[in-house]
């Protein structure tokens, strides 16, 4: 008699992941084209920001000794535009007209905005009554960071601001992640592409499309999708194909108890060792996870629908982001809007929309679907939220770790 297999936990199943994948090889990329990517260098300050004391307004400068010697009218000796050599201030009585961005002028300490000065024959008067102090609208050298300061560490996603600070650094190319490529199958007899005429028995093909799209969407990873009919030999030689020429394989579908689920016995006669197989979870309970002989590893995917897309969530993304170099961060944690009410002892892996509460916190809006066929009801849903096994009852306000469906919400 055969032995029933033991599930392991939601838990469990991501550890195995993490400990199955390895990062890949970083690549050099100017910086234009490194939004999207994973920083793989540390950033380091070229020199102290700002590198000299910043005018940070319109106006004059002046020395403030003149302030307090009664002076409220200067003489105007000069203009310091931005990305000029420092002028010098000749003496207490004059003062500099000057532009936002610009060195400060030396022998100045003092900048008076435009909008507080009145300018006649040369001559600035200030606002009567105004009472100026030193250092006010300088930006101060080295106030922001010094020389040698790392500003950012491996392992972030670049973005615009990273992109901005990248540049400040001086750095024309950085090391970042390379492009991945991913190879998705889908089974099924029955499945039809959109666009082909389709019987009264067949459906269409969604999963491998909707697996790219999420994959697609963290910006250094490209699909492509091979759907193939229930023929062992076939899918043998595609699969042996795509871990020759990509960086992952993503099977969907054909990893269930049925007699024409093949794809675990398939996958240990091409040599690819499984890590596990079966997650106590719904929906996906019979998720499977391997590693090829050559290190790529392998996410076979039940077929139903809403399972393809859980699990894709779940472990999927977090685990390609590993490959990236991303750092390792805790998932974000979300109150449900509702309180809701479990049926199983497995985890569930609840679809959710992301809304605002009264106070402006988001909040998880449950969207429960009929079964785990009907992907329809996950519209305008935003991801998944993890609710814990053997828990019957989740209260309105119970916090539960949230995974999107590949987007950056």
């Amino acid at each position: 008699m055969k032995k029933k297999q033991e599930l392991i936990s939601i838990d469990q199943a991501e550890k195995l992941i993490c400990e199955s994948l390895k990062q890949s090889l970083p690549c050099q990329m100017p910086l234009p084209r490194c939004a999207g990517r994973v920083l793989r260098e540390p950033v380091i300050a070229e020199r102290q920001q700002p590198p000299f004391d910043r005018v940070m307004m319109d106006g004059i400068a002046i020395n403030s000794a003149a302030i307090a010697a009664g002076v409220s009218k200067f003489v105007i000796a000069g203009t310091q535009a931005a990305g000029e050599p420092p002028r010098q201030l000749a003496d207490s009585s004059s003062c500099i007209e000057i532009m936002t961005g610009a060195v400060l002028p030396g022998g100045c300490d003092t900048v008076i905005p435009v909008e507080r000065i009145t300018i006649t024959a040369g001559h600035a008067s200030l606002e009567q009554g105004l009472k100026p102090t030193a250092g006010q609208y300088i930006h101060k050298q080295g106030s922001d960071y010094l020389q040698g300061k790392v500003l950012l560490e491996p392992g972030v996603l670049i973005r615009a601001p990273e992109v901005a600070i990248i540049a400040s650094a001086g750095m024309a190319e950085v090391s970042v992640s390379p492009e991945l490529s991913a190879g998705v199958i889908s089974l099924g007899d029955e499945l039809i592409q959109a666009g082909e005429s389709i019987a009264a028995h067949q459906i269409r093909r969604s999963n491998d499309v909707a697996v790219a799209a999420a994959l697609e969407a963290r910006g250094d990873i490209s699909a492509y999708c091979y759907p193939l009919v229930d023929d062992q030999l076939v899918v043998a030689k595609q699969i042996e194909k795509v871990l020759a020429e990509h960086d992952f394989l993503v099977v969907c579908g054909g990893v269930s108890k049925g007699k024409f689920d093949f794809i675990p016995g398939l996958l240990a006669d091409l040599g690819v060792s499984r890590v596990f197989y079966g997650v106590a979870q719904r929906p996906g309970k019979p998720f499977w996870f391997g590693v090829a002989a050559n290190g790529k590893p392998v996410f076979a995917l039940p077929g139903n629908p809403v399972s393809v897309l859980a699990c894709t969530a779940r472990y999927l993304i977090p685990g390609i982001d590993k490959m990236r170099g991303l750092s390792a961060q805790l998932a974000p944690r979300y109150p449900l809007a509702e309180a809701i009410d479990s049926n199983s002892v497995m985890g569930w892996l609840l679809a959710v929309r992301l809304v605002a509460g009264a106070n402006g916190e988001l909040l998880a809006v449950p969207k429960i679907t009929n079964t785990s066929g009907d992907f329809a009801s996950l519209a305008g849903s935003d991801g998944i939220v993890v609710l814990p096994a053997n828990q019957q009852h989740f209260p309105a306000g119970y916090l539960a770790s949230y995974y999107s469906w590949g987007g950056f919400v």
